[in-house]
């Protein structure tokens, strides 16, 4: 079964560069500002649901030892592409099946990966792999997507059409389809669609405090009232 994601990897970057703009890159320098705020250079992180490396390159060309961790080989092969690449190291893998060699200082699961996470086992599977991966006292830094944003859009931008369908299927659970056309010569297409679900951020909290971290604080509003909330949390010494 196709991985989300794959079959528009190569106009992934694209599609948010002009579906969110300048919005992006503040988003980007927000979080890359919490990680300088908490762990200094050069401190070994893991980018679970990296994508193509917004997050992780920049890191990596701060000083930091970098893993981009995702399940899409495709957004991974599309992150070794670019400039600073050489510097990253690329698992190819769910987040709840990541085993770390060696422990992190910190690990970052941002950009709504939570929200990939179907069902209640993977997704403590998966945050029990973010606690495991961590030395003791590292830190966590995880986003929680607001109900607000489960939300259809149909924007049109100067280089593409993009339409996101978010169509309920339960009270959690959602139908998340994409369609994408590049304008000008050939009118590429690209598709995908896969579930993905509401997760309330209570019960995000009370996982991963069972699991033992502890929560610092909230970086609430990091950017604007209708994105996600960040949170840092920390494992037990």
């Amino acid at each position: 079964m196709p991985t989300a994601h794959d079959s528009w990897a190569d106009v992934y970057d694209l599609a948010y560069e002009e579906t969110l703009g300048y919005f992006l890159d503040q988003l980007t320098e927000s979080t890359i500002e919490v990680v300088k705020r908490w762990q200094s250079t050069p401190a070994k992180i893991v980018d679970f649901g990296a994508g193509t490396g917004r997050l992780a390159i920049p890191l990596a060309n701060s000083g930091y030892t970098v893993t981009a961790v995702d399940p899409s080989s495709k957004m991974l092969e599309a992150l070794k592409r670019k400039d600073g690449a050489l510097n990253v190291k690329t698992v190819n893998s769910e987040m709840q099946n990541f085993v770390a060699n060696d422990p992190y200082d910190m690990a970052l699961c941002v950009f709504t990966v939570i929200a990939y996470f179907a069902e209640r086992e993977d997704l403590i599977r998966g945050l029990s792999s973010a606690y495991e991966s961590l030395k003791p006292g590292g830190f966590l830094l995880i986003d929680v997507p607001r109900r607000s944003l489960f939300q259809s859009q149909s924007p049109y931008h100067g280089e593409l059409n993009r339409t996101v369908q978010i169509n309920p299927i339960d009270e959690f659970c959602y139908d998340y389809s994409e369609e994408i056309e590049l304008l000008g010569d050939g009118k590429q297409k690209y598709s995908d669609r896969f579930i993905i679900r509401y997760w309330p951020k209570d019960d995000i909290v009370n996982v991963l405090k069972n699991l033992g971290f502890t929560e610092l604080t909230r970086f609430e509003n990091l950017l604007s009232d209708v994105m996600p909330d960040y949170l840092l949390f920390q494992k037990h010494l």
